[in-house]
């Protein structure tokens, strides 16, 4: 498979805006008056060309669809997403356009899942942490993100590739889903390793004793205990705020909520231990199950084959983001730092003792002990990709990382995208 998005240099480059130009008279929108049933019509291979699915899109009726991003025009947070819309719109020679509004203007993230159920929004990321109840096997895999390497490329890698090939082959995962009335384009995706971000330097038990912090997902309450920590739940919009006035003294996050949230200037002393994380951020691409099905079968199709661009580019903003946090952290006299042995040590004993656990019981799974023993397989599986097939080094530093991103682009990552289609993303390809 060869990969759709024309490289260019990725760093720190915002993404050019998906085009908003909309037709007078649209006749597929969800959002702007509902689409009906359409007729199925004829798909394409996979791999097909740029030519072949023009040739496809001829006789198609103009569709819009309605989304939202995270973060401002062309920040790490959005870049991905419009990326993405440019590549299906140029792939259906402009019958596939995109309403993008930016800065969650639509819907709070608490809220977005709703909002795309509801038809106010077509189609958007979402955050399944926000949604125990409804998603409970979508967090059952957050909880497992704990077994993952927390470095700065193979790690990202490896929570990638974990899970999207574990939750695009679990039926329970998107079930729940399509009974919230939403087809998930891409079921879950790892954000990136997560840090502890506090105000002041923080790297010992004796530290941590008494701390308190946001947390990112239901499991971090556990480990924050084990750490002599006590956890708070702060909406995410609500982060800078918390930290900016005591509220908290630390917050969970991933290298592009960090970004999102700016908190490097009020929270710049960041901490990580790379053989145990902290169970990590994850989100969902969906769409409006009932806008989906409306939807011609190339069209669908489309949507699927360049998730190639979004999960490329995806990648490119957790590994932009990963460098600001290295660097913006510095820059406002912390760091993206290990932390001390003791609270290493104490996190691996917590996160051994929360999988074990997890085999007895996992809310949303029928089988917890073959749930966990399916993902330490997947997980050892994306490790060896990133390690063996790629030839990254498992052991790289933050710093030697930064040097090795600005020497390389985002090409060197489409033997990992290929295979994570052929072994995980087509199993969902519509036909």
């Amino acid at each position: 498979m060869s990969i759709a998005s024309r490289t260019r240099n990725h760093r720190r480059k915002p993404a050019r805006c998906a085009a908003l130009a909309l037709a007078a008279t649209l006749a597929l929108s969800a959002c702007g008056g509902g689409a009906g049933a359409s007729d199925e019509g004829e798909g394409v291979e996979f791999g097909a060309s740029k030519d072949e699915y023009q040739a496809a899109f001829e006789d198609v009726d103009p569709i819009t669809i309605v989304t939202q991003t995270a973060g401002a025009q062309g920040t790490v947070t959005s870049a991905y997403f419009e990326a993405y819309q440019e590549a299906v719109t140029d792939w259906s020679g402009g019958k596939i356009e995109f309403e993008t509004n930016y800065s969650y203007s639509i819907a709070p993230p608490i809220e977005v899942s709703d909002a795309v159920a509801d038809g106010r929004l077509d189609l958007s990321y979402t955050i399944p942490a926000y949604q125990p109840d409804e998603l409970p096997a979508s967090n059952a895999l957050i909880d497992l993100s704990i077994m993952a390497d927390q470095t700065p490329l193979v790690g990202v890698l490896q929570l990638l590739g974990w899970s999207i090939q574990t939750s695009t082959a679990s039926d329970e995962i998107l079930a729940e889903f399509e009974n919230l009335g939403l087809h998930p384009l891409v079921p879950d995706y790892a954000l990136g390793p997560d840090a502890l971000f506090c105000t002041e330097p923080r790297s010992s038990l004796a530290d941590l004793d008494g701390v308190t912090s946001r947390m990112g997902t239901r499991l971090n309450a556990e480990q924050f205990d084990a750490l002599g920590m006590e956890g708070v739940s702060v909406d995410l919009t609500e982060a800078f705020e918390a930290l900016q006035r005591g509220v908290v003294d630390c917050t969970v996050a991933n290298p592009l909520t960090a970004s999102l949230t700016g908190m490097f200037e009020i929270a710049p002393y960041a901490r990580i231990a790379p053989t145990a994380g902290f169970s990590g951020g994850m989100g969902a691409m969906v769409i409006n199950d009932s806008f989906w099905e409306s939807l011609p079968l190339v069209a669908r199709q489309l949507l699927h084959d360049r998730l190639d661009v979004f999960i490329k580019e995806q990648i490119g903003s957790t590994l932009n983001a990963i460098a600001e946090t290295v660097e913006a952290t510095a820059a406002n006299g912390g760091g993206l730092e290990p932390f001390d042995d003791d609270v290493v040590t104490a996190l691996e004993e917590e996160n051994e003792s929360l999988i074990d656990a997890s085999r007895e019981e996992l809310a949303g799974v029928s089988d917890p002990n073959a749930f966990v023993d399916t993902s330490q397989q997947n997980m050892d599986t994306w490790r060896q990709v990133a390690i063996e097939d790629l030839g990254f080094d498992p052991d790289m530093t933050a710093e030697e990382f930064v040097e090795w991103y600005a020497d390389n682009d985002l090409d060197v990552f489409d033997p990992f995208i290929e295979r994570l289609f052929e072994e995980a993303m087509n199993n969902v390809r519509p036909s």
